[in-house]
């Protein structure tokens, strides 16, 4: 979902080097990317669920979101969201964002694992009885199938396991398989690494990685 520039030349890696600064730099997520333009004009309360295999971007996208919208960030790991820290976190929210920072923004990661005490408490929060202000709420998660209808509906669900099409991920590749090989290397098929990662761009950077590496001995 990455439509990469150079940007961590210290790494060695190719999703290092050329991981997304923007959310205009992702490839496709068309619906997404207008979300981040609306809410970068004006932020407001509200809460969404980003769905779709690991791999694609999706927490990458909500911190470039959250930076385009001037959110002061409180970051949940998936291992770590239970119900204390997210009571720690939801509180904070009720204090003024960090100075220059215009609202705060709740990510948690693959909230799909969440146990059920966590996904109570977290539906809780957003029921409107005890609302945190000018508060965004972004969950990651795999699926949805472990979200109860009544969670699912307080929610507005973003699909980012196929919004960028095959031509778009391997034109990317092209891009920087131009930028990183040697000159006169003979490139790989592009779309057949895009096909056989399942359109999981870090696994399709990783495949041309491993083709750059054959190329560079």
């Amino acid at each position: 979902m990455f439509d990469f520039t150079p940007d961590n030349q210290d790494s060695l890696l190719l999703t290092d080097i050329y991981k997304p600064k923007t959310t205009a730099e992702f490839v496709g997520l068309e619906k997404p990317k207008r979300l981040a333009v609306a809410l970068a004009k004006k932020p407001f309360s509200s809460y969404y669920i980003f769905r779709g295999p690991s791999g694609i971007g999706k927490t990458t996208f909500a911190f470039a979101m959250a930076e385009e919208i001037g959110a002061d960030v409180h970051h949940i790991p998936s291992k770590y969201c239970t119900e204390a820290e997210l009571e720690r976190h939801y509180s904070a929210c009720f204090y003024m964002p960090s100075q220059g920072k215009r609202c705060h923004m709740i990510i948690i990661d693959e909230a799909d694992l969440m146990t059920k005490a966590s996904r109570d408490c977290l539906l809780s929060m957003m029921d409107g009885t005890r609302p945190a202000p000018n508060t965004i709420i972004v969950m990651t998660s795999n699926d949805v199938e472990k979200f109860e209808d009544r969670f699912i509906s307080r929610c507005q669900s973003y699909n980012f396991s196929s919004q960028a099409t095959q031509k778009d991920s391997a034109a990317l590749l092209a891009r920087v398989w131009k930028a990183e090989a040697p000159e006169g290397a003979e490139a790989p098929n592009f779309a057949r690494i895009v096909k056989d990662s399942n359109s999981n761009i870090r696994m399709a950077l990783n495949a041309l990685q491993q083709e750059l590496t054959l190329v560079k001995d």
